[in-house]
């Protein structure tokens, strides 16, 4: 596996001997490009666990699997037993990290935007989680969660989407909620033309569909479903992210043959062994990451 310097990024790494601890004996690396030495455990500083089983609990999750057999299964597997809390922790933890990286990338978007939105139980109690997918590379721009579905969130969901995007979009495709009305005028009406044209879709015939974003939210409930719901809306906030995430930067498309976030012109330096530990210490690195020579992501 390709090792990458914690402080610039580079590959150009030697090893330079080992450093010892109560956990144990860790690779020490030095930099020839920066000139700085780092371990091999900064990617996953004071955590207990290594890496690898962090990645394969995360991964498992995406695709599904409960935290308690998630647990079972680095026991049964791996002989490591850790608490199913444990893995929420891990969760939480790297969604916002995550989060934070995919904040900064800015995506090579189609004609066409797709909005919608679904509810999730929290607690008993239905709150609503809103996405913006772009149509042509199948990248979730931007998503967020309420407890409500008015003007002031549909526009905190478009402003988000439309930081993201590189073209303005020609059409905005949206189901008859009121709230899209005023949302999609005030984020992408202009004076000048072409305008942004909004499509909204009132009735069940109309030619033009949402289909595409229906089928993901098809699989967002294949990832709630076994839960039975969520325990606070600050885990669900979290947990959705992680999915996003796994969406957008792990799995790829069916229809793509890659990932969203390949298919919008976004390339990152991965060797493909553990893209997930990769893109964890991708999103450590404080150089960031150039996004085809047009911007460059500061951590």
């Amino acid at each position: 596996m390709t090792v990458r310097c914690k402080y610039c990024g580079g590959i150009n790494v030697i090893k330079h001997g080992k450093k010892y601890n109560k956990s144990g004996k860790f690779q020490i690396y030095y930099c020839k490009d920066c000139k700085r030495y780092f371990s091999e455990n900064t990617t996953f500083k004071k955590m207990r666990f290594k890496g690898e089983l962090i990645t394969v609990a995360l991964d498992l999750y995406c695709k599904n699997v409960s935290l308690r057999r998630i647990a079972e299964h680095l026991n049964l597997v791996y002989g490591v037993k850790v608490s199913h809390v444990t893995i929420l922790n891990w969760i939480r933890r790297y969604s916002t990290l995550f989060k934070e990286f995919a904040q900064n990338l800015l995506a090579e978007n189609g004609d066409t935007i797709h909005v919608d939105e679904m509810m999730v139980n929290i607690k008993g109690k239905w709150y609503w989680w809103w996405e913006v997918l772009d149509e042509k590379t199948r990248v979730i721009l931007s998503t967020h969660l309420s407890k409500t579905r008015e003007t002031s969130d549909a526009i905190n969901l478009l402003q988000e989407a439309k930081r993201k995007m590189r073209n303005k979009p020609e059409k905005v495709v949206t189901d008859g909620l009121w709230a899209y009305e005023g949302s999609v005028r005030k984020c992408f009406f202009t004076l000048h033309k072409p305008r942004t044209k909004h499509v909204r879709l009132v009735r069940f015939f109309d030619k033009v569909n949402n289909n595409i974003i229906e089928r993901l939210h098809g699989s967002y409930r294949e990832r709630t479903k076994v839960m039975r719901g969520f325990g606070a809306f600050h885990s669900a906030r979290k947990i959705l992210d992680l999915w996003t995430f796994y969406y957008n930067f792990i799995r790829p498309h069916q229809s793509l043959g890659i990932t969203p976030i390949e298919a919008a012109g976004i390339s990152l330096p991965l060797n493909g062994e553990n893209k997930w530990l990769e893109l964890i210490r991708l999103c450590l690195s404080t150089n960031g990451v150039k996004n085809d020579g047009k911007r460059e992501v500061d951590e």
